[in-house]
């Protein structure tokens, strides 16, 4: 309902709203690709996404998992840069994380990095109120795990463009 906390982008930001309305709803989890992701459970007005600051993000070991998946989008046009996947056995794999702008260029481009979009939502939030005209996405990208190996970690990317919401293994 307060729309001015919001600063996804420095000035606008999702609609917790908008998001339920498409199915997208704090600690729920959100299935796509065959994949279950928990949505961020986070308080109205606070951040619920990592800005890739070159965080090392925990992940939930599966033993057999082929996939590493990510929710999330970028700020200003499509960004990308180096994440190193960390194993249980201390062996790394690094790949380019990659993520379309959250509005895709106010609607004008399609995504980029071979990204997914998971879901659209009807409007974004600004310090006036709602607006229509870019309507945000959440994205969806996934990268190939090492085969009999177990994932232990992902360290982002240091790119303050690029947005994960969650991460998931398939």
């Amino acid at each position: 309902a307060n729309t001015k906390p919001g600063n996804f982008d420095g000035l606008n930001s999702y609609s917790a709203q908008a998001l339920a309305a498409v199915g997208i709803s704090s600690g729920n989890p959100v299935v796509f690709n065959n994949i279950t992701f928990t949505w961020p459970n986070i308080a109205a007005g606070l951040q619920n996404n990592y800005k890739a600051q070159g965080q090392v993000i925990p992940v939930t070991p599966v033993t057999g998992a082929t996939t590493l998946a990510f929710l999330g989008s970028s700020t200003s046009g499509p960004s990308s840069g180096t994440a190193t996947i960390t194993y249980t056995d201390a062996t790394t794999q690094t790949f380019t994380l990659g993520l379309s702008d959250w509005t895709l260029g106010g609607g004008s481009k399609q995504p980029s990095f071979g990204n997914q979009v998971v879901a659209t939502t009807a409007y974004r939030n600004t310090q006036l109120g709602p607006q229509t005209a870019s309507k945000p996405v959440v994205l969806y990208t996934d990268v190939a795990l090492q085969a009999g190996k177990t994932v232990k970690s992902v360290t982002l990317p240091v790119n303050s463009q690029l947005h994960v919401f969650t991460i998931a293994t398939k």
